[in-house]
């Protein structure tokens, strides 16, 4: 309450306030439903004064980014957080208890790696992941590993690429689906005897993908607006240093 009032009344202000709703609300029900209506009151003032703002203002090609990106923001900071809630010991028994050793574990997504799988045992929806290791030893090779292996599941996955070339990224992705030599990928002149195959075969594979490559996007609110709006199953950025803060 406190918070919610400090930028509207001053201090001495908000002290009548606190004592008058000690004072005149005795059941803790009732406060907490006094609470939620100024909460109310003031997301309800915060979103109007935003719409009063953006009336005046003309929206066109220039601007809707930044627009789109502030009224994210703004629904963003006036949602309602759940509450705290606490469980027994014997209630997280009985949610959770008959959902382990069945066969029907599809919430876990598995990385394709047998090993590994069976190392972490794959991971959640909502899970963040860090690949970390010194550089030139492979994390990018390993996240296009990843990918085509989701891809293959179906699943659609958002490959925030802050780091490579579109060229670059096409290589690794033709490599990897083909066999061939990223070098010669690169560089080759021609094709040798059945690689033409190889690599007219890695191109469709890639083509029937679910995947999409955003450039360019390093602030943390655009990656999170394009995550909202094309919902991915995954999201994949390399690499998290070059991600900037808004």
């Amino acid at each position: 309450l406190a918070t919610v009032c400090a930028d509207r009344i001053d201090k001495l202000e908000l002290e009548k306030v606190l004592v008058n709703c000690v004072s005149s609300i005795g059941y803790a029900d009732e406060i907490g439903e006094y609470a939620a209506d100024i909460l109310e009151d003031y997301r309800a003032g915060q979103y109007g004064a935003f719409l009063k703002q953006m009336n005046g203002e003309k929206i066109s090609s220039a601007n809707i980014s930044r627009i789109l990106r502030d009224t994210s923001s703004l629904i963003e900071r006036l949602q309602v957080e759940e509450g705290t809630e606490t469980m027994s010991s014997g209630r997280l028994i009985k949610e959770v208890r008959d959902k382990r050793f069945t066969p029907d574990r599809n919430k876990y997504i598995y990385l394709g790696f047998p090993n590994l799988d069976e190392y972490v045992g794959g991971i959640e929806g909502g899970d963040m992941a860090v690949l970390a290791a010194r550089p030139g030893v492979g994390k990018s090779a390993l996240s296009v590993q990843l990918i085509t292996n989701f891809c293959r599941k179906g699943m659609s996955v958002g490959y925030f690429n802050l780091e490579m070339s579109p060229g670059q990224i096409y290589d690794r992705f033709i490599c990897h689906l083909s066999g061939i030599e990223l070098n010669r990928i690169k560089t080759a002149t021609a094709f040798k005897p059945g690689e033409e195959e190889m690599y007219a075969s890695a191109n469709k594979a890639f083509e029937e993908m679910k995947l999409e490559l955003v450039n360019g996007k390093n602030k943390i609110s655009d990656i999170r607006y394009a995550c909202r709006y094309k919902k991915y199953d995954i999201v994949i950025i390399d690499y998290l240093q070059l991600v900037r803060a808004d």
